[in-house]
């Protein structure tokens, strides 16, 4: 088992999470605004 794989598909799997936060707050702001 290559941990090295398994650790960088968890680092895009918590990028693409983080983003998708972002995304939706400034969705959340906008419709507030």
């Amino acid at each position: 088992m290559d941990n090295i794989i398994i650790d960088k598909i968890i680092e895009n799997i918590e990028k693409v999470i983080i983003g998708k936060r972002k995304i939706i707050e400034l969705v959340i702001i906008a419709l507030l605004a």
